[in-house]
């Protein structure tokens, strides 16, 4: 809006100096060096008044005879078409060289997002998904020949190699005229300093954390009811992923079915964390047991049992590489006597793992529904869906669905 503002004025002011050299060869005014001038035709007086925009009039002279007020109009012609000129390309040489520090000066109700990696990629496509033109200034603790030239081509926005938690950083950012602060970075502790960091420096900042490991931000969760801890608002996108699964696609079968449900969890990570968590939360009344498959189920469950509250519903583990054929004969024993065909979910780490273990379920089964988690999805994955019968959970997808929705709140 403010660009097109600038172009309008420009045009105007182009126009105008035009308009006036124009008028006042036509009127009769002569030029000391181009006395000739006085008798040429229209051709000739346009040609001499867009020259003004080059020579700005050294090529014809100063006005020496001709009506007096066309005289000051010529005048002013051969001030005003010098400075249109000048001022186009000063602002071109900015555009092209883009110095980061006129960029950052002239930031008002930006969003600073520290950590460029695959979870900041994701934010700022969501963020330009829901604002076509948003003012955002990049950080990153690492200097990037590639995220500066994503920075410079993609986004338009300046992009900055610093330490977030450095107060001397924080000053250079014009925190007081942004509005909010996304902190992005692979580090946790990182993103929590950072937080505290920009909290002191702005108490009135929105700031957005997110938190990888799922035992600290359940930590975090319990911090929210000190005042300073509301005005964090900390993330993780496992959880944004559970929600919508969980919403979406398991709420709707457990109505729909009679009997309590059984899910198998394939894969206990931050993922296979999260989606227990929500289970015991959300479905405590709509479920029979959850089994849970992997490497080292019996150990990270106890840890888990450690940290989060139980519930109803009884949680199975069966301990083993999800490939070994002795573990799915552990879990048929256990399937055996269920009311309904269990849910499965893929959700290890591994997304070719997932996906290869779900294909073999599926032809041992074809009345079993089969959840798959990944990151990115593709045309290989949507047709996997579709044959196999199976729901894709791409990560990606949902985090920008969620982040769309998320960021009207927390930027609003």
């Amino acid at each position: 809006m403010r660009s097109r503002i600038a172009w309008t004025w420009r045009i105007a002011l182009a126009v105008s100096a035009f308009g006036l050299a124009l008028y006042a060869f036509r009127s009769g005014v002569v030029v000391s060096d181009r006395p000739e001038v006085l008798g040429a035709g229209i051709l000739t007086h346009v040609y001499y008044s867009l020259g003004l925009f080059v020579l700005g009039g050294l090529d014809l002279g100063v006005p020496v005879q001709g009506p007096d007020g066309a005289r000051i109009a010529l005048w002013f012609a051969y001030f005003l078409a010098p400075l249109v000129t000048a001022g186009v390309l000063v602002e071109s040489a900015l555009r092209l060289l883009r110095p980061a520090w006129i960029q950052r000066q002239s930031l008002r109700d930006h969003i600073i997002v520290v950590g460029v990696g695959q979870l900041g990629e994701l934010f700022l496509e969501s963020l330009y998904a829901v604002d076509k033109n948003p003012r955002v200034l990049l950080v990153d603790t690492q200097e990037s020949q590639r995220l500066l030239a994503k920075a410079r081509n993609q986004y338009g926005a300046p992009y900055v190699c610093a330490d977030i938690r450095s107060a001397s950083t924080l000053d250079a950012f014009n925190l007081s005229r942004a509005k909010g602060v996304a902190l992005l970075t692979g580090d946790d502790l990182v993103n929590l300093e950072a937080a505290w960091a920009v909290l002191e420096a702005e108490p009135d900042m929105s700031i957005v954390a997110h938190i990888d490991d799922i035992q600290m931000k359940r930590e975090m969760d319990r911090l929210m009811g000190d005042a300073e801890g509301q005005r964090i608002r900390a993330f993780n996108m496992h959880h944004m992923a559970a929600d919508r699964l969980y919403d979406h696609h398991l709420a709707p079968r457990f109505e729909e079915t009679s009997a309590r449900d059984v899910v198998v969890l394939v894969g206990f990570g931050r993922f296979g964390q999260t989606m227990l968590e929500h289970l015991r939360r959300e479905a405590s009344d709509e479920l029979e047991r959850v089994v849970i498959v992997d490497r080292t189920a019996k150990n990270a469950v106890a840890a888990f049992n450690m940290q989060t509250q139980k519930t109803a519903f009884p949680v199975d583990v069966v301990d083993g590489d999800a490939e070994d054929p002795t573990v799915w004969d552990q879990l048929d024993a256990l399937l055996k006597n269920v009311a309904h065909p269990p849910v499965f979910i893929f959700g290890t780490d591994n997304d070719s793992l997932n996906f290869r273990l779900a294909m073999l379920l599926r032809k041992r089964s074809r009345s079993l529904e089969i959840f798959v988690r990944c990151f990115h999805e593709s045309r290989f994955s949507a047709q996997i869906s579709e044959h196999y019968r199976i729901h894709v959970m791409a990560l990606e997808q949902m985090m920008h669905e969620a982040l769309e929705e998320q960021q009207k709140e927390w930027f609003a």
